[in-house]
């Protein structure tokens, strides 16, 4: 007979991972009032473990309090996006350097492929969610591969981020065959050396892109459109 001995999250961390991942996937906005009844009709979380949550997600900056009036979402802005990916930039290409350095390259590339070959272009096919996830699985991979716990942990806030601001703003198909393609060459530069170059304009392209797309949605939110 098999025992399952794992132990349950907290309600506190149960709570807070539903309220994140909410904010993450965009069924909370930029500055959208999150109130105990809301949550509570939503997502079935009682008074002291949403309190006890929104003290985590606002520590994280998830969250922002104004007094008297309530908590709200904080907003992504464009500083958050170059700081974003001002890390990357520090990071991901010193990664590159330390696979060729432990002669991993071949098995990583090949674990790659997998990911990008399930990334579609078409929307009614994938989801920009899905889009994005894929996406931060390519991403990931790479900061696996160091089999360092705390720069994985690093990954992983930069994916909540990443995801939230990729849902924002990423509506054109043409940039999902751009990423998918970067994604390829990437691939083909560990194979030819030049995965470092390739990587930094991936990183580039996508900031530009980014920022771009943010501030067209701005302006769409600003229009009313």
């Amino acid at each position: 007979m098999n025992i399952d001995f794992s132990v349950p999250a907290p309600l506190k961390m149960q709570a807070f991972t539903i309220l994140k991942n909410a904010i993450v996937n965009g069924v909370f906005k930029d500055n959208d009032a999150i109130t105990e009844r809301m949550v509570l009709e939503k997502f079935k979380i009682s008074r002291t473990p949403f309190r006890e949550a929104i003290q985590v997600l606002e520590k994280e900056g998830w969250v922002y309090t104004i007094p008297y009036k309530g908590i709200f979402v904080s907003p992504i802005t464009l500083k958050d996006i170059q700081e974003l990916f001002e890390l990357r930039l520090l990071i991901e290409p010193s990664i590159i350097d330390n696979l060729f350095q432990k002669s991993k390259v071949e098995d990583c590339a090949n674990k790659l492929e997998v990911i990008v070959n399930k990334m579609k272009t078409d929307v009614s096919i994938q989801s920009d969610f899905e889009f994005m996830l894929l996406d931060q699985e390519f991403h990931n991979l790479l900061y696996k591969q160091t089999e360092n716990n705390r720069i994985i942990a690093v990954s992983e806030q930069i994916s909540d981020t990443m995801l939230r601001v990729g849902i924002r703003v990423l509506h054109r198909k043409a940039r999902r065959e751009e990423v998918i393609e970067e994604h390829k060459t990437i691939i083909a530069g560990l194979r030819d050396g030049t995965a470092k170059i390739q990587l930094i304009n991936h990183l580039n392209l996508t900031e530009e892109s980014f920022i771009e797309m943010y501030k067209e949605a701005s302006l769409r939110k600003l229009e009313g459109k």
